[in-house]
């Protein structure tokens, strides 16, 4: 027989037992089914919200912009009291959310980053690599028309400018990655499901100049979108190519502005040199320059697409 001890510990454990058992039906339970109808609640709202992503494809493309405009600015509205880099920067971020979250939903695509192939592989490295010394050589064809023509003084580079030349190359990569995505992806496919594809390049160009701020600056920045349109076309459609020039571009003229690795003659006239406005795409060299990048992108399009073999259909 139980000793009265063993007794008593056994009556404890049931008692202890049944205060589970009714803590589980008083307690627990309730807040299951609460749960349980929360999640109902919450996967009925997605799909009403999915729903309302899907019908935002088929309005108009001015209103489409405009609403993507007003996305961005709402998830951008937080960092108006920031400094400015920390506001760039979160615009930054917002537009990268803002893009993936159209693609995901909108468009209905599984895997936005390589909707636009930049994902990557081989090839895709490779192109930027290519595309950054197709900008890096550009400056520095301006910086030799700047010098021989007297607009500007090349001086020995200081031993810091390697910190700008890091920097550079990060800010030049960053800015090419978001702004290529930005305009010439996203923004000529959407202009595509209205348009043509040429009109969709230059609609893109023009906001791309216009998104700058700079009116001296829009002729060049309008020149400079056709021929990263057209390095885009040299890849059939991928962007590495125009990203990397894109970068090169932006990255090496920093590194080389900001390190006085290249000094411009504040004397001479800024309609030639562009140095009131901050961009040398304003003045007549810098116009130049990327005229004639725009120009040779174009000319090897055209041969791409003069070399394709025509297929031959025969008649049997």
């Amino acid at each position: 027989w139980p000793s009265p001890l063993q007794l008593k510990r056994h009556i404890h454990e049931q008692d202890d037992a049944m205060h589970v058992a009714v803590r589980v039906r008083t307690c627990i339970r309730p807040r299951c089914r609460k749960l349980l109808r929360s999640h109902g609640r919450t996967r009925r709202a997605m799909a009403c919200a999915e729903g309302g992503w899907r019908r935002v494809a088929t309005w108009p493309t001015v209103v489409r912009l405009g609403s993507f405009v007003g996305f961005v600015s709402a998830l951008a509205a937080p960092a108006a009291p920031w400094d400015t880099f920390g506001r760039i920067a979160w615009l930054y971020a917002c537009l990268a959310i803002a893009l993936w979250t159209w693609k995901r939903q909108v468009r209905v695509e599984a895997r936005p980053w390589s909707s636009e192939q930049t994902s990557w592989r081989w090839n895709v490295a490779k192109e930027a690599c290519l595309g950054w010394c197709g900008g890096a050589l550009a400056v520095v064809t301006l910086m030799l028309c700047f010098h021989n023509s007297k607009l500007a003084c090349c001086t020995r580079p200081p031993a810091s400018w390697t910190v700008h030349l890091v920097y550079g190359t990060c800010m030049g990569w960053t800015v090419a990655w978001m702004e290529e995505w930005l305009f010439r992806g996203w923004l000529v496919d959407e202009l595509k499901q209205d348009v043509s594809r040429t009109w969709a390049k230059l609609l893109s160009a023009i906001l791309f100049g216009v998104a700058h701020g700079s009116m001296h600056a829009w002729p060049g920045m309008v020149v400079l979108a056709l021929g990263l349109s057209a390095a885009r076309d040299i890849t059939q459609g991928r962007i590495a190519l125009p990203m990397g020039l894109h970068a090169g571009l932006v990255g090496t003229y920093y590194s080389v502005n900001a390190g006085k690795v290249l000094v411009v003659d504040a004397s001479k006239s800024t309609w030639l040199t562009g140095k009131a406005y901050g961009n040398p795409l304003a003045g007549a060299v810098g116009l130049c320059v990327v005229s004639m990048l725009s120009a040779v992108l174009h000319v090897v399009v055209q041969r791409r697409h003069g070399k394709e073999p025509e297929r031959v259909v025969q008649i049997t």
